[in-house]
């Protein structure tokens, strides 16, 4: 008996002459698969090494920042002791002149000045201190002998390069009435011994600032 090639190639239902180029389109398809995933899975690491590098600089981040913080309240911690300024008008209150009718009184203002003391509260001395009354520089008039009474003695030259600790001195302003002395806030700048240069306002904020800065 003879077979055809068609008859030997196909057995049990199944055209085995096709066999090789089926299995190729299987094995090329799995391989497709296979690498679809591999590339799926590796985007997935790769975000996962994104995600963990984004977490992992801001908490550097947060890291640095704290570390800026607890620096900053290290370098401030020294000038905070520092009392805060508080100016008093000294001279004559203005009188007032009154007419016939209440309406025609008026003040007669009568000039004096702004004075306050800076005194040396740290345990170490603070250097070029300035004193300003809003825009105007105050000058250093004595050195206070009785920091609790503000008792003074001698006059001072200005400026008055160094307080030594526990030390203070009265800082003056020019003449002016009352009325504008109630527009001019107080504040010194100084140096501390880290040579860091500060202002301190008399609501008691305090800021950092340049050699160069003028007063508010």
């Amino acid at each position: 008996m003879s077979y055809g090639r068609s008859t030997l190639l196909r057995v049990g239902g199944i055209d085995w002459g096709d066999a090789p180029t089926r299995l190729g389109a299987v094995f090329a398809a799995l391989a497709a698969a296979a690498a679809a995933w591999t590339l799926k899975s590796q985007r997935e690491q790769i975000d996962e090494q994104r995600d963990f590098i984004r977490q992992q600089s801001l908490n550097l981040e947060l890291e640095r920042a704290e570390l800026r913080a607890a620096a900053e309240d290290r370098k401030a911690a020294q000038a905070r002791q520092i009392e805060p300024p508080t100016a008093h008008f000294m001279g004559p209150r203005p009188r007032r002149r009154t007419g016939r009718s209440r309406e025609t009184t008026e003040e007669l203002p009568e000039k004096g000045y702004l004075a306050t003391n800076v005194r040396n509260t740290i345990n170490a001395p603070i250097r070029a201190v300035q004193v300003y009354f809003g825009d105007l520089a105050a000058e250093p008039r004595a050195r206070v002998s009785d920091t609790r009474t503000g008792a003074t003695e001698g006059e001072e030259e200005t400026p008055v390069r160094l307080i030594g600790v526990d030390k203070a001195y009265r800082y003056t302003s020019s003449l002016m009435t009352e009325r504008e002395a109630r527009i001019k806030p107080v504040s010194i700048r100084f140096t501390d011994d880290d040579g860091v240069r500060w202002v301190l306002h008399g609501t008691g904020k305090l800021e950092e600032v340049g050699e160069d800065q003028p007063g508010e």
